[in-house]
């Protein structure tokens, strides 16, 4: 029979309940993936689409076949599944139809009809095929309810994709109001659907077609396990949707502080170039409200917006009737929501184009001044020349300009003024505030080769934001020869007063030959100050001048007044003493000693400086003046070498000392292009286990006539000379290599420590030359070490402090070298980033002998470990000293016991013997 009273039937109210849940969520997720979409770029509308046709649709079906399942009259028979499978095939197509014809560009009438006819008729058509497929059960519909359902579903359909689509107003809803929207839709769904139900007529005698495949017994439970599986998934959709809308809001946030936060005028403008909205900026640009008018009836030059597309434009903005605006003009295009937007980027120049109209003109009026100036004037930077006017081309005597323009200074000036031209040039160019003029005179020389002398004028200027020197010429070489002349036929030092070396040399010479002829002796001394440099240094020229008069005073207190003196050099004296025999030399030079040594009174303060000296005698040593001089130069610097504050008479032996320093000068300088240099390696012991913790490496020179030679010889020659750069290089790269090497051949890993002078640190090369190294050889930094002396680390402490941060930084091991020896202070050692300590072998050699030197050891240990450092041992050459050493925790331990210094063949095949014997110490102390 046919019945309506479907709805009147006993009913399962969770499924009920959950047929309105499946509706919310559907609902809610269906929104916020509509706005992906409106919101999405266009190779991403394709997905969000999709995903939202297939929600709506898969959720439309699940909320159906949920309320279906709550009444027995559906479930009491058998179920055609393919009915199902079409029915959310026909849900999602015509959800995706409509959601096609809705997001289509212009948003046109018809489109919008047809898109919500073909969303009701697919929800009516998608209900009816589900009923089709319940088996013994006919279907008719009541027209009028079928009516007032169908017009329902178009009303609502029409209201909510109206709110969607086209008022735009729910994209910027908080999730709330987005609840409270999808429970609005979510009820108005439900009466449509029950008011639906409301139309069905069903024949319950009726028998369905005999249908096999697919046709499976209703069951509950299943159906509603599988609903249940698709509302989690809509669950889980949800929650990555809104976890994207957070993340698209943050970035859209970020867009808008960067747009009113812009220090650049930007105006947003719609396809028909209508301003939309400007930023603060450029609302303060144009000074009025200009919203709503043409962009391009105040950019007077351009039509259309394809003409400035992609490109960057200085053009002019007409602000207003009486002014115009100098203006660089990007323009980009955006698509949003498939009206297109235009972005116009600006950047006031006016001011900018002004004052470099200004500078042109000032630039012009420059440059006729200086090429038309009666002076000699050019212009340099960096030491290179840059331009030069026709003065300075004829005092060089050049054919033309082209021929001084791009030369360095330096190919005109002297040797010897190289100096003082850097020096100069470094303070103008490290001052820019400097406004001052510096003066100066230097000898240089023309393109002739000949000798001229200029006085020069020298500031700073600067072309286009960037400092040049301007400086003027004039040419006093005629004044200069003189003053030459002058100065050599004066007889007294300027500023000693004392005769000059002239004098001095006719006065001595007459002097030497009364001896000769009459008999008798005399002796020659060469006195020179020490720390001289540091006075002048420290407290300046002034008072080293003053200090040099006072010197040559309290020296003419001591000699008689038949002796000679004059000054020499720098800071040097020569006295000539008449008539004494080697005792009185002597006592004449202990008071020269102590009168120079006591305090030098200048103004509030006091200066110490003392002397060293250098004695010869005539005729013993030689019978005339240049070698007596040349003999007491040799001892002074014999004395300054070994005992400042004191006097050494000449010997033979210091002659050929001075001769193989001559050898060891000369050799240095081919001796790393000849690969005369070799390494040593001396194993450091690990007190804990006995192994091999590292090596240090020890240079050896083998001199092609000298044989083998110490380097406590040549080393401070090579500092002295400047040869140590190229030689700790060479070390320095020589041991990280051998150190790979032995890497890459099995050897277990370790430190390779290499001993850096104090030239070698102070320069600014040094931390460039040690990350080479280790990227030439490749090798860790953390198996690289590195020695420094006390010496070195208290030097200039903040520099010493940066550098050895860049060097830990890195991973290289650092640590201080001969501790003990030197200041050994805690105030400079607790602020040094160091890994360890090196006690020096001093403390070692008297270790078994001396309670006082045990006690330092254990001391210095201690505070070692304090400090949170590590002790290295030298020098350790007795068992003894090795035992004590492990029993104080010492960490490391290096010396003879061990191993002497092994060259790169006998390290490698002693290796294994040096750690059998250090293991059976370390474990037989540990017992």
């Amino acid at each position: 029979m046919i019945d309506n009273q479907v709805l009147a039937d006993t009913y399962h109210s969770p499924l009920f309940i959950l047929s309105f849940l499946i509706t919310f969520v559907t609902c809610y997720t269906s929104l916020e993936l509509t706005f992906k979409m409106m919101g999405a770029e266009s190779n991403w509308k394709q997905a969000w689409l999709m995903s939202s046709a297939v929600v709506l649709g898969g959720g439309l079906w699940a909320m159906e076949s949920v309320s279906f399942l709550a009444f027995p009259v559906f479930t009491d028979g058998y179920y055609h599944y393919g009915y199902a499978v079409l029915a959310l095939f026909i849900g999602v197509g015509s959800s995706y139809v409509s959601f096609l014809l809705v997001k289509r560009e212009g948003k046109r009438t018809l489109a919008f009809l047809a898109a919500n006819l073909v969303l009701v008729s697919g929800f009516f058509f998608m209900r009816h095929v589900s009923l089709l497929g319940v088996g013994k059960i006919g279907i008719s519909y009541d027209r009028t309810w079928l009516a007032a359902s169908i017009g329902i579903a178009l009303l609502t359909s029409f209201a909510a994709t109206w709110l969607l689509f086209f008022r735009m107003c729910f994209r910027r809803l908080y999730v709330i109001s987005k609840a409270i929207l999808a429970l609005m839709v979510t009820f108005a769904l439900g009466a449509i659907h029950y008011t639906a139900m409301l139309a069905l007529r069903l024949d319950l005698t009726a028998k369905g077609k005999e249908l096999h495949s697919f046709r499976l017994p209703i069951q509950t439970e299943w159906v509603t396990g599988f609903i249940l599986l698709f509302l989690i998934f809509l669950f889980l959709l949800m929650f990555v949707v809104t976890t994207l809308e957070r993340k698209i809001r943050r970035q859209q946030k970020a867009k808008r502080a960067i747009f009113y936060s812009s220090l650049d005028p930007i105006v947003v403008t719609n396809e028909q170039s209508e301003i939309i909205v400007m930023n603060p900026v450029a609302d303060a640009l144009f000074n009025m409200d200009v919203t709503g008018q043409p962009i391009f009836s105040f950019l007077s030059e351009f039509d259309g917006v394809d003409q400035l597309l992609g490109k960057r434009l200085e053009t002019k903005l007409s602000v207003n009737q009486r002014e115009d605006k100098i203006i660089e003009l990007t323009v980009t295009s955006v698509d949003l929501d498939g009206e297109r937007e235009y972005i116009f980027s600006m950047r006031d120049v006016t001011e900018q184009k002004q004052v470099e109209a200004e500078l042109s003109e000032t630039s012009h009026r420059y440059e006729r001044l200086f090429y038309d100036a009666p002076l000699a004037m050019v212009v340099h930077r960096n030491g290179r020349i840059i331009s030069a006017n026709e003065e300075t081309v004829k005092l060089v005597r050049v054919d033309k300009r082209e021929g001084i323009i791009g030369k360095s200074l330096f190919d005109f000036i002297a040797m010897e003024e190289h100096d003082a031209v850097q020096k100069l040039v470094q303070e103008l160019s490290g001052s820019p505030q400097t406004q001052d003029s510096v003066y100066n005179q230097f000898r240089i020389f023309n393109a002739k080769k000949e000798e001229m002398y200029v006085q020069t004028k020298s500031s700073i200027i600067k072309m286009k934001g960037i400092s040049y020197i301007q400086t003027i010429l004039h040419d006093v070489t005629e004044q200069r020869k003189v003053k030459q002349t002058v100065q050599y036929m004066a007889y007294q030092d300027l500023v000693t007063g004392l005769p000059t070396a002239g004098i001095f040399n006719t006065l001595a010479n007459n002097a030497l030959e009364r001896v000769k002829k009459h008999g008798g002796s005399a002796a020659l001394l060469l006195i020179d100050l020490d720390r001289f440099k540091y006075v002048t240094d420290t407290h300046g020229r002034h008072v080293g001048d003053y200090l040099l008069k006072e010197v040559a005073r309290r020296i003419q207190q001591v000699i008689l007044s038949t002796d000679l003196i004059s000054r020499y050099g720098l800071d040097s004296f020569l006295v000539l003493l008449q008539n004494r025999d080697r005792q009185q030399v002597i006592h004449i030079i202990g008071e020269l000693l102590n009168r120079v040594g006591a305090a030098f009174r200048y103004e509030d303060f006091e200066v110490y400086v003392s002397a060293s000296i250098g004695a010869t005698i005539f005729p013993d040593d030689g019978m005339a003046l240049d070698p007596l001089i040349h003999q007491a130069d040799i001892a002074m610097y014999y004395t300054k070498k070994h005992h400042r504050n004191s006097f050494t008479f000449y010997d033979t032996v210091m002659h050929e000392e001075s001769t193989k320093r001559m050898l060891l000068e000369e050799g240095l300088r081919r001796a790393v292009l000849n690969e005369e240099f070799e390494l040593y390696y001396q194993p450091k012991i690990d007190s804990k286990n006995g192994f091999i913790a590292g090596v240090e490496a020890l240079i050896r020179w083998n001199h092609p006539t000298l044989g083998r030679v110490s380097p406590g010889e040549f080393i401070p020659v090579a500092e002295e000379t400047g040869f140590i750069l190229a030689i700790s290089e060479w070390a320095l790269k020589t041991a990280c290599r051998q150190n790979k090497q032995w890497q890459e051949q099995g050897m277990r890993p370790m430190r390779v420590a290499v001993n850096i002078s104090s030239v070698d640190f102070g320069e600014q090369s040094f931390i460039p030359m040690v990350m080479d190294a280790l990227k030439e050889t490749k090798l860790d930094p953390q198996y690289l070490e590195l020695e420094i002396t006390e010496t070195v680390a208290i030097k200039n402490m903040e520099v010493v402090i940066e550098k050895l941060h860049m060097l830990k930084q890195m991973g290289i091991y650092i640590s201080i070298d001969d501790f003990g020896a030197g200041y050994s202070s805690l105030s400079y050692i607790q602020k040094l980033p160091i890994h360890a300590l090196k006690i020096d072998k001093s403390f070692l050699q008297a270790l078994m002998d001396n309670e006082k030197e045990e006690t330092i050891v254990k001391a210095i240990i201690m505070l070692a470990k304090s400090l949170d450092l590590e002790v290295v041992a030298e020098g350790v050459e007795e068992e003894q000293q090795a035992r004590l050493l492990i029993k104080e925790q010492c960490d490391e331990m290096q010396g003879y016991y061990f191993s002497r210094p092994l060259s790169v063949e006998e390290f490698a095949a002693k290796a294994d013997q040096i750690e059998r014997k250090s293991c059976a110490l370390t474990t037989v102390t540990a017992l």
